[in-house]
């Protein structure tokens, strides 16, 4: 059966275009060649009209023509995925390099100052003599003390989880959890250990990583990095539909997944690594609901496409 061939008026311009009809097909698009605006098509109906004012269009006024997909919109949710994904790559490959170069062997150093809490709470002083005892991994063992000014300074420590006790006499020792690897290092700026009196009984221990070993650490950012290359697979396959303007419903899928991806940052604790991390997230929850918005408003305006 050969396509039917209609005349149509463009509802923006005014001008009157050709196009073809697929035959009791679904609604197709075309555009204006004057104004560039979308004109939809409605095909030949079978079974035919069975009420009269579908038979005869002209007894009621004629319905307003359905919009179409914005040109602009469509434009902006391409770049806004597009976006997505090289930012969704970028985190994967860094957080995947970062986990990796954590393995890497390596010394780190330990410094820091010790100083005394007054009776009264009020005041401190630095500790001068303070013994520091550490462990750390293969059997690793440093002793130290401080120096008049209660600083001290520790090194050739091997990367991985590191335990500080501190202790002088008429104060309540205290013992310091560190985690010592290249992208987490917190004792990189200096420790602070305030003492109480009391005796060694009243020891405490201070955890300063969230982290409860190096290899908790490698596998939250190899978890997040492949967490986030997932993510960007799917914003890729909807960035080439949004490119060549098919499957809405993937399209507004895929901007959905950009905007959840940045829950990885939260749920697995990985601002506290990369405070930066949190900026970045914004910047995605933005694009994803950004491109999700604006396919699925048309999507509810016009019905779903043939195509899904």
């Amino acid at each position: 059966m050969a396509l039917a061939a209609v005349t149509l008026r463009c509802s923006r311009c005014g001008n009157f275009v050709g196009a073809v009809a697929a035959p009791a097909g679904p609604t197709t698009w075309h555009a204006c060649p004057h104004c560039g605006a979308p004109i939809p098509v409605v095909g030949e109906r079978d079974p035919p009209p069975l009420f009269s004012w579908e038979v005869y269009p002209h007894l009621y006024p004629s319905l307003p023509a359905p919009r179409g997909p914005s040109p602009k919109l469509a434009t902006a949710t391409m770049v806004a995925l597009l976006v997505s994904t090289l930012l969704l790559s970028g985190v994967a490959g860094y957080l995947g390099y970062e986990g990796a170069s954590a393995l890497a062997p390596g010394s780190f150093g330990v410094h820091g100052t010790v100083l005394g809490l007054s009776p009264d709470g009020k005041t401190t002083v630095p500790l001068q003599g303070a013994s520091l005892y550490l462990a750390g991994e293969h059997g690793f063992i440093a002793r130290g003390s401080t120096d008049a000014y209660g600083e001290f300074s520790l090194s050739g420590i091997p990367a991985g989880e590191a335990n500080l006790t501190v202790s002088y006499p008429g104060y309540s020792a205290i013992t310091e959890q560190l985690l010592l690897a290249r992208p987490f290092d917190t004792a990189s700026g200096g420790l602070t250990i305030t003492m109480s009196s009391g005796g060694p009984a009243a020891g405490t221990t201070i955890t300063t990583s969230p982290f409860g070993s190096l290899e908790s650490l490698v596998a939250t950012l190899w978890s997040g990095a492949s967490l986030f290359a997932v993510a960007a697979i799917v914003v890729a396959f909807g960035t080439e539909a949004a490119t060549r303007r098919r499957r809405p419903a993937l399209v507004a899928a895929s901007g959905v997944a950009a905007a959840s991806a940045p829950a990885a940052v939260y749920l697995l604790g990985l601002q506290v690594v990369y405070p930066d991390l949190v900026y970045l997230a914004t910047a995605l929850v933005g694009l994803g609901v950004l491109a999700a918005t604006f396919t699925a408003v048309p999507m509810a305006r016009t019905g779903p496409s043939p195509d899904g």
